[in-house]
């Protein structure tokens, strides 16, 4: 089994971008408000032959954002509280609010009867499941896999080792619930 995925991740990550396919089924779902709390980066290197040292304000917001993209949230939606960064503090961290998409209908099955329930929050959804793979640096991967994935709806989502990473470049792959292109950037 972890041949198989070492493979799926190595034929995968021939290609440029984080966004490995299309999904298969379709659910309904609803934005609904996240907060990420005290995100920062690991040491980075700034010059060719720079030493390591702490990630810039804008580093750490950048990085932040296109984590969040990759995973679904709404791009409209994404907004930084960046005094975590300026403060004088040990470590540089900021607190980023977005919206996700949640599943809002459940099916209970019952012995002669099926129902389906909604209690959505806001406008319906129409989404679709996505494959996404994301590389990058292995530290700051394995932290958001930690602190940022639970914040979504996901689904096969496979965990990869440190050693794997190192190989692959790859931190993350699953499934994640993402909203059709037009309604991703709409509000």
């Amino acid at each position: 089994m972890r041949t198989r995925l070492l493979l799926i991740i190595a034929a995968a990550s021939l290609g440029a971008s984080a966004v490995v396919s299309a999904a298969d089924s379709h659910q309904t779902a609803v934005w609904e408000p996240r907060t990420l709390r005290h995100f920062t980066l690991p040491l980075v290197v700034n010059s060719e032959n720079g030493p390591l040292q702490m990630a810039s304000c804008d580093q750490i917001y950048d990085e932040a954002k296109l984590l969040l993209l990759q995973l679904g949230a709404r791009a409209s939606d994404i907004h930084a509280d960046l005094r975590g960064c300026y403060a004088y503090t040990i470590e540089r961290s900021i607190d980023v609010t977005f919206s996700v998409l949640v599943p809002t209908t459940q099916t209970t099955q019952t012995t002669q009867t099926t129902q389906t329930t909604n209690n959505a929050p806001g406008p319906l959804i129409e989404t679709h499941w996505k494959t996404v793979m994301l590389k990058g640096n292995c530290r700051l991967l394995e932290d958001a896999t930690k602190k940022i994935v639970p914040l979504f709806t996901t689904s096969d989502v496979k965990l990869i080792s440190s050693a794997d990473c190192a190989k692959l470049g790859v931190g993350f792959f699953g499934k994640v619930l993402v909203a059709p292109e037009e309604q991703a950037s709409s509000p």
